[in-house]
């Protein structure tokens, strides 16, 4: 395995065959095919995919966090953040291809990274609801 593959060698190996098919429109347009450039630098940078996951969820926090100031400015964060994190999602599971990582630690901790994430989002929202409205019942 090369420490520095191109990005051809990156979408021959670790882009699923039907990406561009299965899973929602932000996923096949968006998220799937830009993930290999993630990828690339992710692998340049010796990165694993847990620490990609891990990176995914601390930006899911950072999210959560952003979209709980109840601002405009923090909710607009807030959503910018959760497509990377989003984005970042993709990468893990393409570093894990590319270095032969695949594992159920990695199904696992991505799943629990989905819903820490789900749960925070939703708790950012309610606050933020609550601080922007003064409305206590959105918290």
């Amino acid at each position: 395995m090369k420490e520095h593959p191109t990005l051809a060698e990156l979408r021959a190996r670790v882009q699923k065959d039907r990406h561009r098919e299965i899973g929602n429109w932000l996923a096949r347009r968006v998220a799937r095919p830009t993930a290999v450039f993630g990828t690339w630098m992710a692998v340049r940078l010796g990165l694993s995919a847990h620490q990609v996951t891990l990176a995914a969820l601390l930006t899911n926090g950072a999210a959560a966090l952003a979209i709980a100031t109840g601002s405009r400015a923090g909710f607009l964060l807030g959503v910018a953040l959760g497509h990377l994190a989003f984005w970042l999602d993709h990468v893990d599971g393409q570093v894990a291809r590319w270095r032969g990582t695949s594992s159920l630690d990695g199904v696992y901790l991505d799943y629990l990274m989905h819903h820490a994430a789900s749960l925070g989002l939703g708790f950012g929202l309610g606050y933020g609801l609550a601080e922007r409205t003064g409305d206590p019942r959105w918290a």
